[in-house]
């Protein structure tokens, strides 16, 4: 039995023989590039709608530097961490940002719960700011960048912005 399998296999074998495919004439990137089919444009040449640059350059306002408040030793810590550019900032204690803040001339005023509301004097040009007090009182991290932001959008402060009287 083992014989006659073998013997069929082999004869299978010689029936089918091995033919390699005909390679290929491999042609040039630019042979490929020129023989590339164009494809018909439908759209119109020119632009529907004509988007062209303003006729004049904007004109550049000089900006007026903050002017300098002068504060207590303590309350320009509280701002100068606050402000701070280094990557560890520090902490700031809720009441010590509250004590700076009323050092200035702002009023506080409780809204309920978690929210302050700081209107500043009349010294000081801009509007109220609402402020949510943490949880912890230390004030760290991510939200001293949001104080220090919307402190600077306000009110346009800056680290050099406070001055040690």
């Amino acid at each position: 039995m083992y014989a006659k399998a073998k013997a069929k296999l082999e004869q299978a074998d010689k029936k089918t023989t091995y033919v390699p495919f005909a390679a290929k004439a491999t042609s040039s990137t630019d042979d490929l590039v020129q023989r590339r089919k164009e494809k018909e444009k439908t759209r119109p040449l020119g632009a529907i709608y004509d988007i062209t640059a303003a006729p004049h350059p904007p004109e550049i306002t000089l900006t007026e530097p903050p002017q300098q408040i002068k504060v207590k030793a303590p309350t320009a810590a509280v701002f100068a961490t606050l402000f701070s550019r280094r990557e560890a900032r520090g902490s700031v204690a809720w009441t010590d940002f509250e004590t700076a803040l009323a050092d200035l001339g702002s009023s506080v005023t409780p809204k309920g719960g978690s929210i302050y509301t700081f209107n500043p004097p009349e010294s000081i040009s801009g509007s109220p700011i609402t402020l949510h007090r943490p949880h912890a009182s230390e004030n760290e991290g991510y939200k001293l960048l949001i104080f220090a932001r919307r402190l600077s959008r306000v009110y346009g402060w800056n680290a050099q912005t406070f001055e040690i009287v």
